[in-house]
């Protein structure tokens, strides 16, 4: 069977699956879902929460379309592009969503992630990483060849990765290539800039693949916002933008910089936005949902100051317009504060013994 084919699902199925006002009925191998609602439209549901079994994740979708508002509405400001992080959700609608609101592409982790994401039509997809599996190769080579609209992109950190694809693909293959660049202690990427130049012109001079311009990580580089942190982000970011500049010249159209972003968006910002003759783009994924994890510590919209106002905005109290909290009760109440001078104040209501819960956010962020 040709990998060109998919037996499970039409293009029109495939199409209609990613419309955002899709709905069908609900069957009792839905996750969750109370048999009572067996044949009931999706849409249409009024069941109470507590009625669902647990786990159960729930998304508020006001909540989450201010926050997609609220990151396209930065990055336009700062001039760069948003390719969200899609190997967390993998849910087509939610990435068309990010894409209505702004979004020029989708970022993927792996090669099946990025043929899921061609096949749900996102029109340009980054792979932040290498993609050597031959047959994957092969398959997304040959959806691009029939789907002339979209675009992929990958990385590549060695003059090896390049041969290896090279040995897969076509001539006149339309995948195209970022170089990485890389650190000492971080994760991959060439680590100086004589070899990443190297591999740009290696790539420059490919029949079979096209640079495209060069990418990087800066998250591995620290986890907090301490001085020393800052600076190795952003020295790595600037070396990043510097090398985005060099091979501008070896690419065809405007040359690809792209980093993170998730962790240090302020800094990435600061040192890609702007490099002529390049797109800046950022790839941070927690743009649709506050979220708890590794980055909480170093992300600036999470360094907080005390709500404006000096009456009480927690949904205990008052609840204060234009303030969400988020699913962990008695955390403080904030609204963000600049990246230079982070602090935060509990909310005037918060029970001392009330911590928040492990795995969710210890923050009430703006809405």
């Amino acid at each position: 069977m040709s990998s060109r084919t998919d037996p499970a699902r039409t293009d029109a199925a495939r199409a209609d699956a990613v419309r955002t006002d899709t709905t069908r009925m609900i069957t009792a191998e839905d996750k969750s879902f109370p048999a009572a609602l067996a044949g009931r439209d999706a849409a249409a549901l009024e069941e109470p929460l507590g009625s669902f079994s647990t786990p159960l994740l729930v998304l508020d979708g006001p909540g989450m379309a201010h926050n997609l508002q609220v990151m396209a509405d930065w990055v336009a400001e700062r001039g760069l592009e948003l390719m969200p992080h899609g190997k967390t959700t993998m849910a087509p609608v939610l990435w068309h969503r990010q894409l209505a609101a702004g979004a020029t592409g989708i970022t993927v982790a792996t090669g099946w992630q990025a043929d899921v994401a061609l096949r749900a039509g996102v029109p340009t997809v980054q792979i932040a990483n290498m993609c050597l599996d031959p047959a994957l190769l092969r398959r997304l080579d040959e959806w691009l060849a029939e789907h002339p609209e979209q675009e992929l992109v990958c990385w590549a950190d060695s003059l090896a990765a390049v041969d290896l694809m090279e040995q897969e693909l076509p001539e006149g293959s339309r995948v195209g290539v970022l170089v990485e660049l890389g650190a000492d202690g971080g994760r991959t990427g060439a680590r100086t800039e004589s070899e990443a130049l190297a591999i740009a012109q290696r790539l420059a001079a490919s029949p079979v693949l096209t640079l495209r311009g060069v990418s990087g990580y800066e998250g591995a580089l620290g986890h907090d916002r301490s001085e020393a942190a800052l600076e190795a982000v952003r020295s790595y970011c600037e070396r990043l933008a510097a090398l985005g500049a060099s091979v501008q010249e070896m690419t065809e159209g405007a040359a690809w910089i792209t980093a993170g972003g998730s962790a240090y968006p302020d800094l990435v910002a600061a040192a890609i936005a702007e490099v002529p003759g390049t797109r800046a783009v950022l790839r941070s994924g927690r743009t649709s949902s506050t979220t708890a994890g590794s980055t909480e510590a170093s992300r600036p919209w999470t360094a907080t100051a005390a709500c404006p106002r000096q009456t009480p905005c927690c949904p205990r109290c008052a609840p204060t317009p234009g303030w969400s909290h988020s699913p962990s009760r008695g955390s403080p109440c904030s609204m963000p504060a600049s990246a230079t001078s982070p602090s935060t104040r509990a909310c005037p209501c918060r029970s001392p013994s009330r911590a928040p819960s492990a795995g969710r956010s210890d923050r009430w962020m703006p809405r």
